[in-house]
């Protein structure tokens, strides 16, 4: 069964207020991961597309939200030093855990997923049903819902070049990124709801009871 979204708790708002809500600056844009710190999440890849277009001179701000779990902390050190080997320290900023991903999403302009290993990703359809353009990896379950420049863009996994081109393109291209937005929202909204889920368990489960 696909997973499913509550598209009342997601939902897309006044980007200018959310990113004040938020203490994001208004005028930059602002890409955001949310994902745990893991090496196959792909924070790296996020943080050489945030070294690229800094040095393509495109203002972009990476917010990283999520944890590395159990506690440890080896690869959370290791991407803070790469991001001041490729001196982006000042451009991509670690949140940790948060509770406010909503809120986060509302204020976000691009959405990165450059995952080697997913299901179906519920951040993807978050951000999907907040009118966040979508930029991940062709993982997993990830292309039942991101179809490329349609309903999103899928670039490979370790493929930062192409993160950060696309990124230029979409900030320097609006219309292309709302007519994505807007496509990938509308599917969300009919497939992907709570009451569509509903209904698809439980016609799953009156088909099991009539076999018996």
């Amino acid at each position: 069964m696909p997973n499913a979204v509550d598209v009342k708790r997601f939902s897309p708002s006044n980007k200018v207020l959310a990113k004040q809500k938020v203490g994001a600056p208004n005028g930059v844009p602002l890409v955001l991961m949310v994902a745990n710190l893991a090496p196959h999440k792909g924070q790296e890849t996020a943080i050489l597309a945030a070294a690229i277009l800094k040095e393509m001179k495109v203002r972009s701000h990476f917010w990283l939200a999520g944890i590395e779990r159990g506690g440890k902390q080896e690869y959370t050190a290791h991407l803070y030093a790469l991001c001041h080997r490729l001196k982006v320290a000042d451009r991509v900023r670690f949140l940790g855990h948060r509770e406010d991903v909503p809120e986060l999403l509302r204020a976000a302009d691009i959405f990165l997923l450059p995952s080697t290993a997913e299901g179906l990703p519920l951040s993807v359809l978050e951000a999907q049903a907040t009118k966040v353009p979508v930029l991940a990896a062709s993982t997993a379950g990830i292309p039942e819902v991101v179809t490329d420049r349609e309903s999103g863009f899928l670039i490979p996994a370790e493929d930062a070049l192409g993160y950060a081109h696309r990124i230029e393109s979409l900030l320097r291209c609006p219309e292309i990124s709302n007519r994505v937005t807007e496509q990938a929202y509308t599917r969300i909204i009919k497939q992907h709801n709570w009451s569509t889920y509903s209904e698809k368990v439980w016609t799953l489960y009156e088909s099991l009871i009539e076999k018996e």
